[in-house]
């Protein structure tokens, strides 16, 4: 898993990424070692069997979304446009890019991501989040093009280079302009503007549910190629650590009960708990308990618990109230 500091910043939590190609019983290890409050996972539509075992592993997770991919070699060909008014550049000034920015809202203000799935983290940040992604990949090897319509500009989109695969990021016409068949053309471009930046194929997803422009891609000459699960992981490990500590021997016939008497006074609707090891009579426990998340989809909240003994973690429990 690798971490995530735009993600963390944006919604001060821990929160590292990975794309995984099993669930394994050594995951939470990894969470635990790594103090991850949401692990951001991907994992191939074909394993969603598999997802019972973060059941069995006690994780609570959420599937954000389902992603479908597509790709397209580069190449040289002289293609057909729909509209002979179409311009294509990249940004050249600041103005430029604050005309991207305002792009950026018309397109993605009412979109919702995997992000929207999960009711623990505030997007009022997300439009802020499109914009500092699309700037950034003209500058950390990658390119933003503008998409202009007689003059005007009507879209922008963004790619991000890896391993000489151009990778597709944010991008879009404005609704004034939707119809006019600038995203089909574009597409249809676009492998011959990336072949003349040396690379040799192009890789873009959407969200399932997004069939306009799966219809555009094929129409362009792309294929579908695969698909993959978002899964959202709210383990709250570090808000944990960081929270109220407590050490104490385990005096009670059950964790449960343990929990109680150490939460005293505090109504919680629901408890889920996960013992990774029995705990033993009589021994001494540090118990951290975070201070109450809260679910910015309701009222409610969620307190993560963690019992460590010798820095190993032994169970973890989350408190919904």
């Amino acid at each position: 898993m690798n971490h995530s500091a735009v993600d963390s910043n944006r919604f001060n939590f821990n929160i590292y990424r990975d794309v995984i190609e099993e669930i394994s019983p050594a995951l939470w290890q990894e969470l635990f070692s790594k103090k991850v409050d949401v692990a951001i996972l991907r994992l191939a539509s074909k394993k969603q069997h598999e997802l019972h075992l973060l059941d069995q592993l006690g994780i609570p997770f959420i599937v954000a979304d389902t992603l479908v991919e597509y790709s397209i070699r580069s190449n040289t060909k002289e293609v057909k446009l729909m509209n002979e008014h179409m311009n294509v550049y990249e940004p050249k000034d600041e103005n430029d890019w604050k005309a991207v920015d305002m792009m950026v809202e018309k397109c993605f203000g009412a979109y919702s991501n995997h992000y929207y799935s999960n009711p623990y983290l505030d997007k009022t940040g997300n439009i802020e989040g499109y914009k500092e992604w699309v700037r950034a990949c003209s500058k950390d090897n990658g390119v933003t093009f503008i998409v202009e319509h007689d003059g005007n500009k009507a879209g922008f989109f963004s790619l991000q280079f890896k391993d000489g695969i151009a990778h597709g990021a944010p991008g879009g016409i404005i609704p004034q302009y939707e119809g006019a068949g600038l995203y089909l053309d574009f597409h249809k471009i676009l492998p011959s503007l990336i072949a003349k930046k040396g690379l040799k194929m192009l890789r873009t997803s959407t969200q399932v549910q997004n069939l306009t422009v799966q219809r555009q891609w094929t129409m362009s000459g792309w294929n579908f190629t695969s698909s993959a699960l978002t899964l959202h992981l709210n383990t709250f490990i570090d808000k944990a650590l960081k929270g109220k500590e407590i050490s104490c021997a385990f005096t009670h016939n059950n964790l449960l009960d343990f929990l109680n008497s150490q939460l005293a006074g505090q109504f919680f609707q629901q408890m889920r708990v996960k013992e990774m090891m029995a705990l033993e009579q009589g021994a001494i426990y540090d118990i951290f308990i975070s201070a109450p998340i809260q679910n910015v989809s309701s009222s409610g909240t969620c307190t993560s618990v963690l019992i460590t003994k010798d820095e190993k973690l032994i169970a973890i429990a989350w408190l919904m109230s």
